[in-house]
């Protein structure tokens, strides 16, 4: 690990929205104790909370969690309220369903549960056969879909399709009842 940046040292530890490779690359700015925002230009187009990083040192409630040994969700949390919100507001567009990918996230699946608490659509999970046991057993599904199984679902439904995953050729795959975004 190496930075060049005098307010992040090697060894630094962030808490926030991590791609999966094995590198990440930030452009620092921003830096507001605890927190910064990463300016590299191809992230610009994300929304602003992919950006946006606690350094763990520094910020009291994440080194709680360390102690504690739970891990934070806040971000995961209000993803998915934020969701359950918009759909609401705007009467799931007149869906019946509502189909997750990457149902096993902690977004998905919180979503899943309070679009449940609602009752006013079924809720549907994607995922991978080797996820399917794990999202069954959170109880937070109507149904559990694997993603090669996605042509089984009724394509009568009006359904609304939220791509937690951001695979775009998967998408492409759906068929026509499921729409490319919510």
């Amino acid at each position: 690990m190496r930075s060049n940046h005098e307010s992040l040292p090697v060894g630094e530890r962030v808490f926030g929205y991590l791609p999966s490779p094995t590198h990440l690359v930030v452009r620092p700015t921003a830096s507001r104790a605890p927190a910064f925002v990463d300016a590299s230009s191809h992230r610009q187009s994300l929304p602003p909370v992919y950006n946006q990083y606690t350094r763990v040192a520094n910020d009291r409630a994440t080194a709680k969690t360390r102690k504690t040994g739970r891990c934070s969700s806040g971000r995961s949390s209000w993803t998915a309220f934020l969701l359950d919100d918009f759909l609401a507001d705007n009467g799931f567009f007149g869906a019946r369903t509502v189909v997750l990918s990457s149902a096993s996230s902690k977004t998905a699946f919180g979503l899943a549960f309070l679009l449940r608490q609602r009752g006013s659509c079924r809720v549907v999970g994607l995922t991978s056969p080797a996820n399917r046991a794990f999202v069954e057993g959170l109880d937070a599904y109507d149904q559990v879909v694997t993603y090669d199984r996605v042509p089984s679902l009724p394509a009568d439904v009006p359904t609304v399709f939220v791509d937690m995953a951001g695979q775009h050729a998967r998408r492409e795959r759906h068929p026509p009842s499921l729409p490319a975004t919510a």
